[in-house]
């Protein structure tokens, strides 16, 4: 047993450590695209901008992956430290909002959000992780021309953030299993949407680590709605 777990760390090690590297090519090759899209789209046909902007969603998306393999590895070790203070949650909302927002316009998605609350307390980095995630989810397992819906409120000591979505569903007898590794539904599976089952296993733990707790309700063919609970101390 000693020698598993012993192993098991070790792969952990190399999974941060080779995600890392992984991250650091695709970031200069987005950051360049960034500098030279202004030029490069005057010059373009239509037909080419659609392929330059399909390329500069792939090289965010294996930023995104690297970035999930590291959380994930981080987390397993120990590694992950939480660092609270004071921030705007509807303005981190927003910016992650318009990161999906390439996805949302090719899709036709109408995206809705009430904000009740601002500021809290918690860490802000593993707060835009669990946002982002979420989002993620919502935009990539929903149908063209569906809604998402994005709500925060305070309920006793606690801030509550939840993202409903008219997407896919999550089927009944697979539900008890969502948060586990490496886990994709049956009808994402059958869609061919690309994924590693990590993002909510790895969102599961984060809400835990802030002191918090997730859920969610889901029927196929009508959308799912999860919900993010976390304890907000006295400011």
């Amino acid at each position: 047993m000693t020698d598993e777990i012993q192993l098991d760390h070790a792969k952990m090690e190399f999974l941060s450590l080779t995600s890392h590297h992984l991250r650091t090519l695709p970031t200069g090759i987005k950051w360049t695209m960034e500098l030279l899209s202004p030029r490069i789209e005057k010059v373009l046909r239509v037909s080419d901008i659609k392929l330059w902007n399909d390329l500069k969603e792939t090289i965010a998306r294996m930023i995104e992956l690297a970035d999930i393999i590291s959380k994930a590895a981080q987390l397993e070790l120990g590694k992950m430290f939480i660092f609270s203070e004071k921030f705007d949650l509807s303005k981190l909302i927003d910016k992650e909002i318009d990161e999906v927002h390439g996805f949302v316009q090719k899709k036709h998605l109408r995206i809705t959000k009430q904000y009740e609350i601002t500021d809290i307390v918690s860490d802000k980095n593993q707060m835009q992780m669990i946002v982002h995630t979420l989002l993620s989810n919502a935009v990539r397992y929903i149908s063209d021309g569906g809604s998402i819906e994005v709500h925060t409120f305070s309920s006793d000591a606690h801030v509550m953030v939840t993202v409903k979505d008219t997407g896919w569903g999550i089927p009944k007898e697979q539900q008890d299993k969502v948060f586990t590794r490496l886990f994709r539904a049956d009808n994402v599976v059958k869609a061919d949407v690309d994924g590693l089952g990590l993002g909510l296993f790895i969102t599961k733990l984060l809400v835990e680590k802030l002191d918090g707790k997730i859920w969610f309700e889901s029927e196929v063919g009508k959308g799912s709605t999860f919900f993010v609970k976390l304890h907000q101390p006295r400011v």
